[in-house]
């Protein structure tokens, strides 16, 4: 060390060794960079069993409003060293390459890359509201004369309706939609103004203001993952939180 700094970092002679100024300053530095590297060792052994740190998450916009406050809320109370940052978006995170440590997705990935558990799988059904004229409807042949909106993502503006029965079976019902939108509570309150019937995730259903027509059938199905980056070293907080998930969105 001392040959390639060119500069002594002790004063020898046959019977004495002291440290020079500059070996003092050196000894100085050195015992940071080892302090610091127990530092991290030691916090990385406490990430390895407790959760803690911060928490990066995106979910689709709809998901996040009607289904993710329930579980981050007993996740965060739980774990007081945890904090959590989430971006309710309706794009396809590169979780790797923008610091996500967990996406939420409808549909499974295609990269081979990233890691899917389903958590859950999600319907949609027709409603209307409880004192409707159509709330005795009980076949769904005549949706095609009635006044009807859906649901509908971005990509997917079309105006026709496939249902599936009880065997999984699909239907086709030709229709004149009064709207179509990608915002369900939009839908909602606009189709009870008017008297509607429309489609809706059934986990929005949570009132008496709204009956469920056609209760064998649904409109489209979608299965939930959790993605994240690799099965192995998963920080605790991301596995705490995916386990308190699962356990909300399948009851």
């Amino acid at each position: 060390m001392e040959t390639k700094a060119g500069v002594r970092f002790f004063d020898r002679t046959t019977r004495s060794l002291h440290i020079t100024e500059v070996g003092s300053l050196m000894v100085a530095h050195a015992q940071r960079m080892i302090d610091e590297a127990e530092s991290a060792q030691s916090l990385i052994e406490s990430m390895k069993d407790i959760p803690s740190g911060t928490l990066r998450i995106a979910a689709p916009l709809v998901f996040g409003q009607g289904l993710l406050h329930a579980p981050l809320s007993e996740f965060l109370a739980r774990f007081s060293n945890c904090q959590a940052m989430v971006e309710l978006t309706n794009r396809q995170v590169d979780i790797a390459h923008e610091g996500y440590d967990l996406a939420i997705r409808a549909g499974a990935p295609g990269d081979m890359d990233i890691v899917a558990k389903k958590i859950c799988r999600l319907d949609a059904s027709f409603y209307c509201r409880s004192d409707s004229e159509h709330a005795a409807l009980n076949d769904i042949e005549t949706l095609s004369q009635k006044p009807v909106a859906l649901l509908r993502p971005k990509e997917k503006y079309h105006t026709d309706l496939s249902v599936k029965n009880p065997k999984g079976e699909s239907t086709a019902i030709e229709c004149s939609p009064k709207l179509i939108s990608t915002n369900p509570w939009l839908l909602k309150e606009v189709s009870m103004a008017n008297d509607y019937i429309f489609t809706l995730p059934d986990f929005i259903h949570c009132d008496d203001t709204l009956v469920k027509l056609f209760p064998d059938y649904h409109t489209s199905s979608l299965d939930i993952f959790a993605t994240y980056t690799s099965r192995k070293q998963l920080r605790p907080a991301i596995r705490q939180f995916i386990d308190i998930l699962s356990q909300h969105l399948s009851r």
